[in-house]
C-alpha cells in the first residue's frame, strides 16, 4: 500500500511519501493519487492528514480514480486534522466607546461567507436592525439603480454619523 502524507505546514513541493516531507495541500495529494492510480492498476493509497487545519479555498471533489484503484483519506491522529472552507480572522480589537461589547477585526482578502465562529460556538453577526427588515422607498434613479435604494426616513437614525457603506 502506498502511503502520501499532507500537513498545514507541508510543501506541495516535497515528494509527499514521509511525515517529514508531506504535501501542504490536498489538492496536491489528490494529483499524486491520480498520477499513481494510473501508473499501477489495483493499488491502494492511503492519504494521511497531519494535525491541524487545513483550509480549502475551493470545495474538495473526490472523485473516483481507475478501476480497482482503492485510496483512502483518513487523520494521521484521531480527530486532530480538519477541513475548513472558513478563513481565520484575527487582529481583533475591542471598540472603546461602545454602549455594548463590540470587537472589530480585519477581514481576509476575497472574504465572504454569512457565519461568524468563534472557537465551536458560531457567534451573531451585527445587523441593523436586530430584528425585522429595514423598510425601504425606491432604487436610485438610472443609471444609479443597480448600486442602491433609498431608505423610508428614519430608517438609519440610530446609526447617527455611524453610517458604513461596503462596495
Amino acid at each position: 500500500m502506498a502511503v502520501l502524507h499532507v500537513s498545514p505546514v507541508g510543501s506541495d513541493t516535497n515528494d509527499g511519501t514521509s511525515h517529514a516531507a508531506p504535501f501542504r495541500s490536498l489538492a496536491r495529494a489528490q494529483q499524486e493519487v491520480m498520477a499513481r492510480a494510473t501508473e499501477r492498476a489495483n493499488q491502494s493509497i492511503r492519504v494521511l492528514l497531519a494535525a491541524g487545519r487545513f483550509e480549502l479555498s475551493e470545495t474538495l471533489e473526490l472523485q473516483p480514480g481507475p478501476t480497482g484503484s482503492h485510496v483512502t483519506f483518513a487523520a494521521a491522529e484521531r480527530g486532530a486534522a480538519r477541513l475548513s472552507g472558513g478563513r481565520l480572522v484575527d487582529g481583533w480589537e475591542r471598540v472603546d466607546g461602545a454602549s455594548v461589547p463590540l470587537w472589530r477585526a480585519p477581514l481576509p482578502a476575497a472574504a465572504t461567507g454569512h457565519q461568524l465562529w468563534v472557537g465551536a460556538s458560531r457567534a451573531t453577526v451585527a445587523r441593523h436592525p436586530n430584528s425585522g427588515y429595514l423598510r425601504w422607498r425606491a432604487a436610485l434613479p438610472p443609471p444609479f439603480e443597480k448600486w442602491g435604494i433609498i431608505y423610508e426616513p428614519g430608517a438609519l437614525e440610530s446609526w447617527g454619523d455611524q453610517l458604513v457603506v461596503s462596495p
